[in-house]
């Protein structure tokens, strides 16, 4: 999903490789993947599933989310709106769920603190940095990671029906 910035002109890697990737994307995409995955798993227990379709949905959703915070012109104001306003129709695809809740309110401390450190770093730019390097909409696409990428990746590898 991160050629969805890079194509959409949000996000630059210095030095990219491939895809207007860097070398080490792919592999702190799916150390995030695994992590949320693990932390989805412990807090899971005790909630009811949410159906398939549910689950599909709430990925294509989070999928059309990322796209637009690539391609959407719009302000990163109206983007951030747009995502807490599509978070609270994930969170009720995924049942009202704690861990997906959980999830999503710790993606959205730790996600833009580590892109801030990124950017700090020089491996990283997001074209506008509205403050200290990320743009405003970041936090809340994170946040609808949790009910948008959590219960696909969980219920995936957990092979719940």
């Amino acid at each position: 999903m991160d050629g969805f910035h890079t194509f959409g002109g949000v996000t630059s890697y210095p030095g990219a490789l491939l895809l207007r990737a860097a070398w080490w994307t792919p592999l702190i995409f799916a150390l995030v993947y695994v992590l949320i995955a693990m932390v989805f798993a412990a807090l899971v227990r005790n909630e009811a599933a949410p159906s398939r379709g549910a689950i599909f949905g709430a990925l294509i959703i989070f999928g059309a989310l990322y796209a637009m915070t690539g391609f959407a012109p719009l302000s990163t104001w109206f983007k951030a709106i747009l995502l807490l306003l599509a978070w609270v129709a994930l969170w009720f695809l995924s049942r009202w769920s704690r861990a997906a809740l959980a999830v999503g309110l710790i993606g959205a401390l730790l996600g833009p603190l580590a892109e801030i450190a990124l950017v700090q770093l020089g491996l990283l730019r997001h074209h506008p940095a509205d403050f200290l390097g990320i743009p405003l909409w970041l936090p809340a696409l994170y946040l609808c990671c949790g009910a948008g990428l959590g219960p696909f990746l969980y219920y995936s590898v957990a092979n719940h029906e």
